[in-house]
C-alpha cells in the first residue's frame, strides 16, 4: 500500500483525507491457530486496534478479525506478512471507508459538524429520513468518542450504509491525536466488490482498492436553494399576492418581497417537519438544524411531497400528454444543486 494519503477538496468545507477505518475479515483458520500464527502485540503496534476471536454467528468462518487502521500506519502491510495464517478461504466481511475533515479544536468540531451535515448529500439517496442518535446526558462516553451526535443516512440493514459524526483521529496502539468531522461508508459483504471495482475481499485486492474513485462516485456536495422550496410550496396566487406585501427591510437583507417570503414558506414548512420527526433526528435542537440545513433530509421530504402530489392526480389518459407537476425531478434537481468533488493533487 502506498504511504500517500489520498485527499480530496470538499467545497465549502476544505480538504479531507480517505482511508478504511475498521474492518472485518472472516477464515477458516480456528481461533487456537490465529493466535499462535499472528504476533498479536506487533499487529497491535501497526493498527489502531487489532483483534480476532471465535465466530459464532456466521457459518461461513470459523474466527474473525476486526482490526482497526489508523492513516500514521501502513498496517496491511505487516499483516500481509502473515497472510498464509489466514487459509485460503477468508475474506473481508465488512469495511469502512472514512473521508476525514480535521478540526482545530474541541471547540470547533461542533459547528464543522454541522457545517459537513448541511453540506453532505449521498448519490443515489433514497431514504425519506436522515436517522441522529444523541444521548444528551450520556455518561460513559467511549475512548475517543465526543458527545455529540451521530447522523445515519441509511437504515442499519442497508448494504451501503453512510452515517457522519465527529471524534477524536485514532492513531496505532489504541492512541487519539487531535480531532475530526468524519464521513463514513459502511459496505457488507458482495458489495465490497462491487463498490470498490475489485476482484475479491482478500488483503492484495483490498490494498489495490481506488478508494479516491470510490468517494468521487459515491460522494457529492449539495446546496439548498430555500427560496425554490418555498416558491413551490405556495401557490402562485398567494405568492403574487404576498409579493405586494412589503416586510420590514430589516429582515429583507438584499432579497425581494417574493424572495423573502418563499424563503419563509420553506423555513415554514422545515420547521413542521422537524418537530412530526424530531424522535427521528436526535431532540428538538437537532432536528431544527438538520431539517433547514441538511440536503439529503430536504430532498427526503421533497420526495413526500412528490408522493402526495402523484396521489391526488387524475388517472393518466391513454393518449395526450401526462399532468402537469409541480414536484418533479426536474425541480428536485434546482433546488438541491449538486457538486461533484476533485481530487488533490499529491
Amino acid at each position: 500500500m502506498s504511504n500517500l494519503v489520498p485527499r480530496v477538496n470538499l467545497p465549502g468545507i476544505g480538504t479531507a483525507t480517505i482511508g478504511y477505518d475498521q474492518m472485518l475479515i472472516g477464515t477458516n483458520t480456528k481461533f487456537d491457530d490465529l493466535a499462535t500464527a499472528l504476533p498479536l502485540p506487533e499487529l497491535s503496534a501497526a493498527f489502531h486496534q487489532f483483534q480476532f476471536y471465535q465466530h459464532m454467528e456466521n457459518p461461513y468462518y470459523w474466527s474473525e478479525i476486526n482490526l482497526t487502521c489508523s492513516p500514521d500506519h501502513d498496517g496491511f502491510s505487516v499483516l500481509q506478512l502473515y497472510e498464509p495464517a489466514l487459509g485460503s478461504k477468508y475474506a473481508a466481511t465488512e469495511v469502512e471507508i472514512a473521508v476525514d475533515v480535521d478540526c482545530a479544536s474541541s471547540e470547533q468540531v461542533g459547528s464543522e459538524l454541522m457545517r459537513v451535515v448541511g453540506l453532505v448529500f449521498k448519490g443515489h439517496h433514497r431514504r425519506h429520513s436522515m436517522r441522529v442518535v444523541f444521548e444528551k446526558n450520556q455518561e460513559d462516553i467511549p475512548p475517543g468518542c465526543l458527545p455529540l451526535p451521530t447522523f445515519y443516512f441509511e437504515d442499519r440493514k442497508s448494504s451501503v450504509r453512510l452515517k457522519v459524526y465527529a471524534r477524536q483521529a485514532k492513531r496505532v496502539a489504541g492512541r487519539f491525536a487531535g480531532y475530526i468531522v468524519r464521513i463514513e461508508w459502511t459496505l457488507a459483504g458482495g458489495t465490497i466488490i462491487r463498490k470498490l471495482g475489485i476482484a475479491s475481499r482478500r488483503l492484495s485486492d483490498l490494498i489495490k482498492a481506488d478508494l479516491l474513485a470510490f468517494v468521487q462516485r459515491d460522494l457529492m456536495i449539495a446546496e439548498v436553494d430555500h427560496t425554490r422550496l418555498g416558491a413551490l410550496l405556495l401557490p402562485a396566487d398567494t405568492l403574487t399576492r404576498l409579493e405586494s406585501e412589503h416586510p420590514d427591510r430589516r429582515y429583507m437583507k438584499g432579497m425581494t418581497a417574493k424572495d423573502y417570503w418563499s424563503r419563509r414558506a420553506s423555513f415554514l414548512y422545515l420547521l413542521t417537519r422537524a418537530t412530526r420527526d424530531e424522535h427521528l433526528l436526535g431532540g428538538e435542537e437537532w432536528a431544527t438544524r438538520v431539517c433547514h440545513e441538511s440536503p439529503a433530509q430536504i430532498a427526503g421530504y421533497f420526495r413526500e411531497l412528490q408522493a402526495s402530489e402523484e396521489a391526488s392526480l387524475p388517472e393518466r389518459p391513454a393518449h395526450g400528454p401526462s399532468p402537469k407537476v409541480r414536484f418533479s425531478d426536474y425541480a428536485l434537481g434546482r433546488i438541491i444543486k449538486k457538486r461533484r468533488i476533485l481530487p488533490v493533487p499529491l
